[in-house]
């Protein structure tokens, strides 16, 4: 098994996160909609906040004057986008109930939730080889920040929350891909390349969030 980004092969592991649905919030969808409409500094800006692994945030990468084939070189030297992002974030960390105040969800807990911007499939620079990923080879494409910069790859546990808000009628990431219904093995286009994750959800029920990870003998 290859995963870009990641040097070498080794031997898949299949890692199902389904079971992790609400685990921070209590809620697979921790307001309970799919979309949210949240005030911020620059105006409302429409959100979706999911629960799986780790709770996310997704925003439409036009909303933020972005395209969502960026590289981490061009998302991280625009601090006014990053500021942006983190203030976003931190509203919805306040929502989520997992900060009393947007200062308290910046200082504390800096990490979590996470927020990506997404945008339909296009072509795009793979930034660690210069190859291009053509638009047919990813069904959307995002760019995830941890830690107030731009993951240089995805993380996994983002990786399980995309997936399955990407098979959730409504949302942000599945309004990125218009043949959703169509499939299970759902392709995110990352600043690294390809990363396939197979996502299920049946009557508001994650039943499947999985991605492969690698194991090499130590």
């Amino acid at each position: 098994c290859k995963i870009d980004g990641v040097p070498g092969t080794a031997a898949p592991i299949l890692m199902d996160f389904a079971a992790t649905a609400g685990s921070s919030t209590g809620r697979l969808l921790p307001t309970g909609n799919v979309v949210d409409t949240i005030e911020t500094s620059k105006g409302p800006i429409e959100v979706s906040m999911v629960d799986v692994s780790n709770p996310c945030i997704f925003v439409r990468a036009s909303d933020v004057n972005m395209k969502g084939t960026e590289s981490p070189a061009e998302v991280n030297s625009n601090k006014e986008l990053l500021a942006y992002l983190e203030e976003i974030r931190a509203r919805c960390c306040v929502i989520m109930g997992k900060a009393a105040t947007i200062e308290e969800a910046t200082k504390n807990s800096p990490a979590f939730p996470m927020i990506a911007f997404v945008g339909p499939a296009q072509d795009y620079v793979d930034f660690t080889t210069g190859n291009i990923i053509k638009k047919d080879q990813v069904d959307f494409v995002s760019r995830m920040m941890f830690m107030q910069v731009l993951h240089k790859t995805y993380p996994g546990t983002g990786t399980a929350c995309t997936g399955a808000a990407a098979k959730i009628k409504g949302t942000i990431v599945n309004q990125m891909i218009p043949h959703i219904d169509n499939i299970t093995t759902i392709r995110i286009g990352h600043p690294a390349g390809i990363l396939p994750v197979v996502a299920q959800v049946e009557n508001g029920v994650v039943t499947k969030a999985a991605f492969q990870r690698t194991a090499r003998r130590i």
